[in-house]
């Protein structure tokens, strides 16, 4: 009777803590409900973007300023931009190790930190539809995925929204990373064509992506769709590459 009981016991436990649910960063073995997948000690050397962000691309500002160094002198097409986390640390390595190492299991982690960004997101601004930026078809091939389609499918209530057909892309650029800032509008330039203009016109767009850099794939893509009749473009990415980069508006 009492080595029944044992089982039971352990059964009970199983099912209430089950085995090898470990943190997607460190290995470190989780009980069920930890948020993300990712232990206490993880998450806490995660840079979310809380507090004051640049009213344009969503980076961080620390000056007594609206919008970050950048955005002060940098013409963006789309509206705004926000964002989740600073592009830094252990996320950096996640996204990295998503994108390159095939790890595509960290897109359900990655797409649950989008989800809380959607949800700031639409507070004040309902899409009509939502747009990953597509990849070049080199790059989609060699990866087998678009890493930002995967992270949205972790996003509730998009999928009646989220549109992989209505823009296209229709040049091979090089990686963005590759390239200096100043060559990286001209790399994407003329990248992406609207397939579906009357699924765009008169919408509110959201384009989303993995980071926001210098926003020029995200510029080039909004600038296609309001070529095409959108109302109004937006665009969310899971992280941000700016930090702490703003000047005060009296210099």
């Amino acid at each position: 009777m009492k080595k029944w009981m044992s089982k039971f016991l352990n059964r009970l436990s199983d099912a209430i803590f089950p085995n090898n649910i470990t943190c997607v960063v460190c290995g470190e073995e989780l009980s069920y409900d930890v948020k993300y997948y990712v232990c206490d000690n993880c998450i806490d050397q995660f840079d979310f973007l809380v507090g004051k962000t640049c009213a344009k691309c969503g980076a961080r500002v620390t000056a007594d300023t609206v919008y970050c160094s950048d955005c002060q002198y940098v013409k963006h097409v789309v509206d705004c931009n926000y964002s989740a986390l600073v592009y830094t640390g252990k996320v950096k390595q996640m996204i990295h190790a998503l994108k390159y190492d095939g790890k595509k299991h960290l897109a359900v982690s990655l797409g649950k930190m989008l989800n809380d960004l959607y949800c700031d997101v639409v507070k004040g601004y309902e899409p009509d539809i939502v747009i990953p930026i597509p990849l070049n078809s080199v790059r989609l091939r060699t990866r087998g995925y678009n890493q930002t389609e995967l992270m949205l499918t972790e996003v509730d209530g998009i999928d009646d929204k989220i549109a992989t057909d209505v823009v296209v892309r229709i040049k091979d650029t090089p990686h963005q990373a590759s390239l200096p800032k100043k060559d990286r509008r001209e790399n994407v330039k003329g990248a992406f064509e609207v397939t579906r203009p009357e699924c765009v016109k008169d919408k509110n767009i959201l384009i989303v992506d993995d980071i926001f850099t210098t926003g020029a794939t995200i510029d080039e893509c909004a600038d296609v769709l309001y070529k095409a009749g959108a109302k109004l473009v937006r665009s969310m990415t899971l992280c941000n590459s700016h930090q702490d980069n703003a000047l005060d508006d009296s210099e």
